[in-house]
């Protein structure tokens, strides 16, 4: 267990399963007790249940400046249009250079409308556009990012939520986050309903036991996960095979797409 990454602090309850399972043996090989361990570690993890992405009319992504947010977007937009389903773009994430110029880039490959909003009422202005003229199936926003431990930045995105009154909120952190910052940030956030969570740059962590403490010290579920910028492929649904899967590395390709 060490060897994934998981914290300690979770290794007696899967040796206390695997040895309920095999008895007092006194040695065993690893091949004899993995696929134990994997079936402990796969009923520790919460059930996962999907969300059926062509429900939601408008939904939009919560996270700090450099975890993703806009490429997540990005990938559940064209998830959308594989669907057959139309998406109309908007964001409201100015404060990075260059963010709405590679916003545009994508937005051109998925031949979507993109709308830049610098304040809650061009927000307002946009969402109608897009709902009445262009009659787009979904909206999807990409809102401010920078410093959520700043309280300007927090009011800044109670004014935006209160105009999109979106079907489904997300927020975005990256795999090497600490659950710690994340219920900090949460807690900032309490004026905006969080329905889960969307885990970004597996790819770019050696070992995912930072994953697993994801699913046991947060409340809301882990909805979607990303592991590379090609949008049509690095984003999954995790179920808890997959994640069992990813965790012991037998399956890094693997994993159900949306």
């Amino acid at each position: 267990m060490k060897k994934i990454g998981i914290d300690s602090s979770y290794h007696p309850r899967f040796i206390k399963q695997v040895q309920k399972e095999l008895g007092a043996v006194e040695s065993l090989h690893e091949d004899d007790y993995l696929p134990w361990l994997r079936l402990a570690i796969e009923k520790s993890i919460p059930p996962y249940r999907p969300v059926i992405l062509k429900q939601q009319r408008i939904i939009s992504l919560i996270g700090q400046t450099g975890v993703g947010k806009t490429t997540t977007l990005v990938k559940l937009g064209w998830q959308l249009l594989e669907q057959g389903e139309t998406v109309g773009f908007i964001t409201t994430d100015t404060f990075r250079s260059g963010a709405v110029e590679q916003f545009q880039g994508y937005a051109d490959k998925l031949e979507a409308e993109l709308i830049v909003a610098k304040s809650p009422e061009e927000l307002k202005e946009a969402i109608d556009y897009l709902t009445f003229v262009s009659g787009v199936d979904h909206i999807l926003i990409d809102t401010v990012g920078r410093n959520y431990f700043d309280a300007e930045t927090i009011a800044e995105l109670d004014a935006y939520y209160q105009i999109i009154q979106p079907d489904l909120t997300c927020f975005v952190f990256n795999a090497n986050s600490s659950t710690a910052d994340i219920q900090l940030i949460l807690g900032k956030l309490e004026n905006i309903p969080i329905d889960g969570f969307i885990v970004t740059k597996l790819d770019e962590t050696a070992l995912l036991g930072n994953y697993y403490r994801f699913t046991q010290e947060l409340t809301q579920p882990i909805l979607w996960v990303t592991d590379g910028q090609t949008i049509s492929e690095h984003i999954h649904m995790p179920s808890e095979r997959w994640v069992t899967d990813r965790l012991l590395e037998t399956d890094h390709k693997g994993g159900n797409e949306v």
